[in-house]
């Protein structure tokens, strides 16, 4: 009977000690749990900056494009304005030889 009793005391040691062990298990669990957690949240506001950095550079390049077509197209008219301000010098160059030339013979 006493060898019973100290066998039962010896597993009831046990069972608390095992009760103990898995109760740490469990706050070190929810320790990991908390982490984890924390660890999500600070991962989704980091995608959730990055997307508004993605939105606002995507804003930018949109803008840039504009921009760039503007200067595109008031690039083509300069050209083409040019050309026509080329076209009329030459008109101009030849009408001055032509008078030059008419000129020199109407004073020969």
């Amino acid at each position: 009977m006493v060898d019973r009793m100290k066998k039962l005391e010896q597993e009831k040691k046990e069972i608390l000690q095992k009760v103990a062990e898995l109760q740490q298990q469990g706050e070190e669990l929810k320790e990991k749990q908390k982490l984890s957690e924390k660890s999500a949240t600070l991962s989704l506001e980091k995608i959730q900056e990055l997307e508004n950095i993605v939105q606002e550079m995507e804003r930018q390049n949109e803008r840039l494009d504009e921009e760039n077509n503007l200067h595109a197209i008031s690039f083509d008219k300069e050209r083409a304005s040019t050309a026509k301000h080329e076209d009329m010098i030459s008109e101009m160059d030849k009408t001055i030889e032509k008078n030059t030339t008419q000129d020199a013979l109407s004073k020969v």
